[in-house]
């Protein structure tokens, strides 16, 4: 690998991913349901879906992609998507929800 050194020139960059956003996978449930807070009684994760936050679990306000990791998850009128910690057998950690089709995190909390 080449030594950069100052000053820059334009061939150090060529390459360099200004718009890249590092994506944090997580299990999502298949028990994906609008209406009421189900997602806490899905059984098991059956897709890694993706988020651009910093934390383990998306948090509010952060978009959650669909397995391809740009497709943003849909939301509808609004929908609750179980978190795993782990694959089946576990159960639901938390749950966050969606609404429209931007992936943008309206709510989280953890599940009873």
């Amino acid at each position: 690998m080449p030594i950069i050194a100052y000053p820059y020139k334009f061939s150090d960059w060529y390459g360099y991913d200004k718009d890249c956003v590092a994506l944090t996978p997580f299990l999502v449930g298949a028990g994906i349901v609008e209406g009421g807070n189900t997602a806490c009684a899905t059984l098991g994760s059956s897709f890694t879906y993706y988020h651009n936050g910093s934390g383990t679990y998306p948090g509010n306000g952060n978009i959650v992609y669909q397995a391809d990791q740009s497709t943003p998850a849909t939301g509808g009128t609004g929908t609750n998507y179980a978190v795993f910690a782990a694959g089946p057998p576990g159960n639901p950690v938390r749950y966050f929800r969606c609404t429209g089709s931007s992936g943008q995190v309206q709510a989280t909390a953890a599940c009873p």
